[in-house]
């Protein structure tokens, strides 16, 4: 009878051993939940950390198979995230609220460059360094970005005549060439940007920083449609905190995140990049952030942005601002 019952445990464990063997064999990963990220722009310093969740796997981690984007500016990105075309995306504050005002069902998850980082570039000859200074003067525009959103503000708030400034319209990969064969005498553009630009080709430039100038809105911002936010929240999240987790280790090591970003856009100069990265830097890390969390948002910035923009009729009606975002995601 042992004897028996000896055997019939041996067949048992050798069955169980099989089935161990094969199944181990057949397991498959799981497979990851691919989403899309639509960036605000061609791709620069600003979006290092997106590359770096991606590289690092923090997005992997949470189980995401992230395919990013390019854009041609936040209003594209906002109407595609909008419409549901694109699962998350980026664009800037000011966009994102015109857009909510006109029923567009956006959520703003995130804000991660807190301050307009937008400027009247000019080079240092030229001597204008005061809002005042633009008049008489030829300024790149282009009619279709935020940026020329925020310089009619600034334009407003400074009591600039309008009359008295010659618009150029110039895309956006010729106004630094324009700038310097003297086309016009102004460009508005990312100060990081045109500052590190500038600089390499041995130009010093004056800035006039619309922040500095009334305009408090906020800049880059983190998105999703609010459809797929009330059917998938577990998805937001999981996408928010790889999205943070990648933002938060760039700052942190932003030499490895340049490095990362130019290995895979090798047309870009590194060393610029990294002078753009660092120049970002203290507009993500503000005061602000550093007491509450990278990307957190104020309701009060919100409502002055608001008023901001209903004062200069650039939206017509107001809206409840706790529609637009919320904080819910961020750690």
């Amino acid at each position: 009878m042992n004897k028996k019952i000896l055997n019939i445990s041996r067949i048992l464990i050798i069955i169980l051993l099989v089935c161990f063997i094969f199944g181990c064999a057949e397991k498959k990963p799981a497979e990851l939940e691919k989403v899309t990220f639509r960036m605000n722009w061609i791709p620069y310093a600003e979006h290092a950390p997106v590359w770096v969740a991606k590289e690092k796997g923090f997005y992997a981690e949470e189980g995401l198979d992230v395919e990013v984007i390019y854009g041609k500016g936040s209003t594209l990105s906002a109407t595609l995230v909008g419409t549901g075309e694109n699962d998350f995306g980026m664009c800037s504050g000011d966009t994102a609220l015109m857009s909510r005002t006109k029923e567009v069902p956006l959520k703003v998850l995130a804000v991660m460059v807190q301050t307009s980082p937008t400027a009247a570039i000019s080079l240092k000859e030229k001597g204008i360094t005061k809002p005042k200074d633009l008049e008489g003067k030829k300024v790149s525009v282009n009619v279709q970005s935020t940026k020329y959103q925020q310089f009619k503000a600034f334009s407003k708030i400074n009591n600039l005549d309008s009359t008295k400034i010659t618009e150029v319209p110039i895309e956006a990969a010729s106004e630094i060439p324009a700038l310097l064969e003297g086309k016009v005498d102004v460009l508005l553009d990312y100060v990081y940007e045109s500052d590190a630009e500038l600089a390499a080709k041995g130009h010093e430039i004056n800035k006039i920083l619309f922040e500095d100038y009334g305009v408090h809105i906020y800049s880059s911002a983190l998105i999703t449609n609010e459809n797929l936010l009330n059917e998938k929240p577990e998805l937001i999240k999981k996408f928010v905190k790889a999205t943070m987790k990648g933002w938060d280790y760039a700052i942190k090591h932003p030499e490895e995140a340049i490095d990362i970003f130019s290995k895979n856009h090798p047309e870009l100069n590194k060393e610029n990049e990294l002078t753009k990265f660092y120049g970002l830097t203290p507009m993500v890390e503000t005061e602000f952030t550093k007491k509450q969390g990278l990307g957190y948002q104020s309701e009060e910035k919100w409502i002055s942005t608001q008023e901001l923009l209903f004062d200069l009729g650039i939206i017509t009606e107001k809206i409840n601002i706790n529609e637009l975002y919320t904080n819910e995601f961020l750690n």
